[in-house]
């Protein structure tokens, strides 16, 4: 649901490899029964954002109504203030500061984001910041990667592609604070 209120947004008109980026204004979004509405401090560029507005992110174009070609308003990752609560939704406050991630993989580019709270991770901190927003994704993947997909221990070797990505970061920090060994590869010196 949308309200008479306007909010700036950052769309992809149209899902491609050569895609640009517009800024529009919008109507807000209402959180409807089970949403929560998060107004968006910092939102997290990463590869599935990319490879979103190109069109081509796996499963994107089988996802149709549901991630649009058209009219994208890309992100997937934010830290921000909860700004309402949906009717049922229970365990939040708002103005609380929080981590979330769009169920569509879309829509944090905005002020405003429309998520459920299964995808909102309250955090202990007094403001929203920039190092929050990549929490759910890259934090989540980096820890599932070494304690559910495989229980790391303290004396295991663990080789990172890609050492200096988002993902790769978050694997190294945990990977050391718990003592195992990290080597890692970039894709040019540079990185």
């Amino acid at each position: 649901m949308m309200s008479d209120v306007a909010m700036k947004a950052a769309f992809v008109e149209k899902a491609a490899p050569d895609s640009k980026v517009v800024m529009r204004e919008v109507p807000k979004p209402i959180p409807g029964p089970g949403e929560v509405l998060i107004e968006c401090h910092y939102g997290s560029l990463n590869w599935a954002d990319t490879m979103i507005s190109r069109g081509v992110y796996p499963g994107q174009q089988a996802a149709e109504p549901y991630v649009a070609l058209e009219n994208i308003i890309p992100g997937a990752e934010v830290s921000g203030r909860i700004a309402a609560l949906g009717e049922g939704v229970e365990g939040f406050e708002i103005g609380q500061v929080v981590t979330a991630i769009s169920p569509l993989l879309t829509g944090a580019f905005a002020e405003s984001m429309v998520t459920y709270p299964e995808f909102v991770t309250p955090l202990s901190i007094d403001a929203p910041t920039p190092e929050a927003a990549v929490f759910r994704g890259v934090g989540f993947t980096a820890y599932h990667l070494l304690f559910t997909a495989y229980q790391l221990k303290p004396d295991d070797i663990v080789l990172v592609h890609s050492i200096s990505g988002g993902v790769g970061q978050a694997v190294t920090q945990l990977a050391v604070e718990i003592g195992a060994t990290v080597l890692g590869t970039t894709g040019s010196a540079a990185k």
